[in-house]
């Protein structure tokens, strides 16, 4: 497989640290080992990016795709189903939080959440721990 010349333009754009998280980040959404039923992907800013990834071949979603607008809507759909939900920013968790409590009140059967970039300032870990205090978040 060759790569596309886009990713390599959008890449170079990047010092190398922030080009290497970009395409582990990539890899990590595209994994085999998610089994993801459904990916769910935050605000548009987000869907842009991961489409953007899908389109030069530098990530790959094997599922449902939707945006999380879906979560203003029935969801009884979602009932049993995993789901990863994607983001390209996280500062507090709240936001992130309050969309694992509607999955998880949708009857999912998991959850689990890959971030981009994290505010290691603002970021408050509880937010994304589960009762058993489990993370659902996965970093790259």
């Amino acid at each position: 497989m060759t790569t596309d010349y886009r990713a390599i333009d959008f890449l170079n754009n990047f010092d190398d640290e922030t080009r290497k998280h970009i395409i582990e980040f990539g890899k990590k959404i595209s994994s085999k080992d998610l089994e993801a039923d459904v990916f769910l992907i935050m605000a548009r800013k987000a869907i842009c990016f991961v489409d953007f990834l899908c389109e030069v071949k530098l990530a790959h979603l094997n599922g449902i795709v939707v945006s999380d607008r879906i979560l203003d809507m029935n969801t009884t759909w979602l009932e049993g189903k995993s789901v990863t939900v994607i983001d390209d920013a996280l500062v507090s968790g709240t936001t992130l939080k309050k969309v694992i409590n509607n999955l998880e009140k949708s009857g999912v059967s998991g959850v689990k959440v890959f971030v981009l970039s994290i505010n290691e300032k603002w970021f408050n870990p509880d937010m994304l721990t589960d009762l058993e205090g489990q993370s659902y978040l996965t970093k790259p």
